[in-house]
This record gives structure tokens, sequence and C-alpha cells, in this order.
């Protein structure tokens, strides 16, 4: 019986990924393992694609793994994805540890280590970041030294989670000013990005190149090129970034004219030329935030409703600017609710008054600073909107709240463990460049 709930149960995992023919791979009967190739491309490509999905997926191979720990290690990695999209970071930290501590499969530590990392950025756990950028790193130096032996499935995760290391690294740095370290590995990503074989990573990869491009004229003209590549596949999460990054690129008037005047051609090809060119910038944000909604991120849909804030402030709205970013702290109110339920001071996040207590977490054991990143953004743009309507409490409240909560995340960057995994870095990415040339 338990051999035949177990075939039954990897034909619904068969069904589930699309992919009739996945549940072969038989020498033993029933009691073989799942297909790892094509169950490993499904879970791929839901990440980009739908939370739920992933969900359905991960619950499935784990319900069929029988105790094969590369398997089970999958499933705990996408399942740790999954929580981290929808904002639980305890959880998703928590498995993701266990994968990286218990893990037998270098390439699922790797997965996990870069897990770890976007946790940290989104979370502003500088310490932690680099301290689990410095495993990450060693985990890469040891998959290259067997790289030419990896199996098909093992080379596209493994690729996966090299690019996704690198992406997640330039966004942390950017985000802190850290140029120099930001432009080494931009480009590492741009060298490496296409001879992977997995569509939705290179374009997730050009996406990142082009929004790092300094040429302003350059750089919408590959966002805009990409957001037409990316609509031919069921990539929802990736559109919403286009969307995301090309609003925010038109969202400058005077910037906006001279770039569709340049680019006039390319712009018939986008989905929202029809509109009024200073109602494009909002409506790309909103249909990045209806997407990331649908995929199943909420931190980037509070960034989209920061984004789409900022766009009514520079057209003047600004008390719909400050609707806007009322609904987005209640989605980072929400956050705490359901994550910190006994800390009552973090659900009272106003606009109209800072409390330091009621903007971060502090784990006294491991000194982390838990401050989802989007609230510094939430509070930069209030600041903003407030000004515009001449509201100096208001717009003080709000600048004092950013400033300090930018300290706070700020405080660590230049720790003596930076210094130690930039200079490790550097031994690492050069025996990189040389396995991959």
């Amino acid at each position: 019986m338990k051999g035949v709930l177990k075939c039954i149960n990897i034909v619904v995992l068969a069904v589930l990924l699309g992919l009739s023919g996945a549940c072969g791979r038989y020498s033993g009967g029933a009691e073989q393992s799942v297909a790892i190739d094509s169950i490993c491309s499904g879970i791929s490509s839901a990440r980009y694609s739908s939370v739920m999905l992933l969900d359905s997926l991960s619950r499935g191979l784990l319900s069929v793994s029988d105790g094969d720990k590369e398997l089970q290690s999958i499933a705990s990695n996408a399942k740790a994805y999954s929580l981290m999209m929808k904002m639980d970071y305890a959880g998703s930290y928590e498995m993701y540890e266990t994968v990286y501590e218990e893990s037998d499969c270098g390439i699922e530590r790797l997965v996990a280590a870069v897990g770890l990392m976007t946790i940290d950025y989104r979370v502003s756990a500088n310490r932690r970041f680099f301290d689990n950028r410095a495993k990450a790193l060693e985990l890469i130096e040891r998959i290259n030294e067997d790289a030419d032996y990896l199996s098909d499935s093992d080379r596209e995760r493994y690729e996966r989670a090299r690019m996704e290391f690198c992406i997640v690294s330039i966004c942390y740095f950017a985000n802190l000013g850290m140029l120099s370290e930001k432009e080494r590995v931009l480009k590492y990503l741009e060298s490496d990005m296409e001879e992977v074989e997995s569509t939705p990573l290179r374009i997730y990869g050009r996406m990142i190149v082009a929004n790092n491009n300094s040429d302003p004229k350059e750089r919408l003209s590959s966002l805009l090129l990409g957001l037409n590549v990316v609509k031919n596949y069921d990539l929802k999460w990736l559109q919403a970034n286009y969307k995301l990054l090309l609003a925010i690129t038109l969202r400058d008037s005077v910037q906006r004219s001279i770039l569709v005047n340049e680019l006039n051609d390319r712009f018939e090809m986008f989905p929202l030329h029809t509109l009024p060119l200073d109602d494009i910038p909002q409506a790309l944000s909103y249909e990045a935030k209806r997407d990331f909604e649908e995929f199943g991120d909420t931190y980037m849909m509070i960034e989209a409703m920061v984004v789409a804030s900022s766009c009514k402030t520079q057209s003047g709205a600004y008390e719909e600017a400050i609707l806007l970013l009322d609904s987005a702290l209640a989605e980072v109110n929400g956050y705490y609710s359901t994550y910190y339920p006994d800390l009552d001071a973090l659900r009272a996040n106003s606009l109209l008054e800072y409390d330091e207590s009621s903007d971060f977490v502090t784990d006294a054991e491991n000194e982390m600073y838990n401050i989802p990143e989007c609230l510094l953004s939430v509070r930069r743009e209030a600041s903003s909107a407030y000004a515009g309507m001449r509201d100096k409490v208001a717009s003080d409240i709000n600048r004092e709240a950013y400033l300090e909560l930018l300290r706070t995340t700020r405080m660590n960057k230049q720790l003596e463990s930076r210094t130690h995994a930039a200079e490790a870095e550097a031994a690492h990415m050069r025996l990189w460049v040389w396995v991959l040339l």
C-alpha cells in the first residue's frame, strides 16, 4: 500500500509540474525515487511564477522523498523560499540554517546560504549578511573543483544559486553605497549570465545588469527590451520587477520626456504606450504591486506601493501619496502582528508619530535588528510627501524616523567581518573566473 500511495504522489507531482513523463526513472519499481531533474526544473520555474505553486511542489516533493536527503534538502529550500516571500523571516531562516548545517549536498547548502543572505538583506541584518556571504563563497570554491562532473540538474541548481549570490550581493552593496564592491560583482555577473542554460536566469541577470547601467538611455532601452521578452513567459515575479524598475526610471518628469522622445521606436512596443506620458510611471507601479501580490511577495509589494506614492509626490498629488504610504505601513504592521504578536509596540507604526521601539526587534542573543528594509522606504517617502503638503511637523517625524532607522541598520557596515569577507572574496572570485574560462 505504501508503494502504491507513493506512486500516486509521484504522478500528482508530475501533473503539478506539467511534465507527464517526469515520473519515469524506475529500475526498482514503485519504490524508486522521483526523477530529480524534472522536479528541480519545476521548482526552479515556480520560484519566479507562483509562491502557491512552489508551496505545493515543495510539499509534494517532501511527501515522496522517502528518506532521500537530497530531495528533502531541495524541498526544504523551496519551502524556505516561499516563507521568505511571505515575510516569515524567522521560519525561513530556521529552515535555511537547517539545510546549511545538516545537508550532505553542497549545492543545496549553497542555495541555503544564498537564501540566508537574501533574508539578511531584507531585514537589514548586516553582521549576518557578511557571515553568510563568506559561507557561500567557500561553497562556490568547493563546488567549482568538481564543476566538470555535475549532472544537468546539479548544474542548473548551481548556476541559479551562483547567479542569485551575485544578484543579492549587487543589490546589497548598492543599497549601502559600497560601489566598488558592487561593480566588481557586477562584472562577474555580466560574464557569467549568458553561459547559463536557464532562460529565467538569463532574463533575471540581464535585468540586474540593465538597472545598473549608468547611462539612463541605455538603461531604459534595456529594460523595455527585457519587459518585452519576459512577457512571453509565465514569470510574474520577473515581470513585476521589470515594471517597477521602469517606473523608477521614468518617474522624473524631465528625464521622462527626454528619454521617451529618444526611444520612441522602442516605446511603441511598450504595453502602456497609449497612456498619457505622465501617467505611465504610476500605472507601471500599480501593475507591479498587483503582480507582486498575485505572486506572493509581500515585501516587494510594499516597495511597489512606495514607488507609486513617490510618483504621486512627483506629480503634486501629496494626499494620494500619503494614502498609499498609510497602506504600505499597514502591511508592515501586519508583518509585525503576524510574526511578533506578543510585542504590542510593533503594531503601532504611524506616519504621524515615531517611537524607536515600534520599528525594530532586537534579538539580544544574536544582536540582530529585524527591520524590513522597505520600512525605510516608507518613512523616506512620507517625509517628502508631507513636505510637499507643507506639514513640517509630520515631515520631520518621518525624516527623523528614517534617519534613526538608517543609523541602526548601517551602523555595522564597516565591521571587521566585512573586511575579512572582502579579502577572502578576491581570491575566491579569481578562482571562479579561472574555472569558468
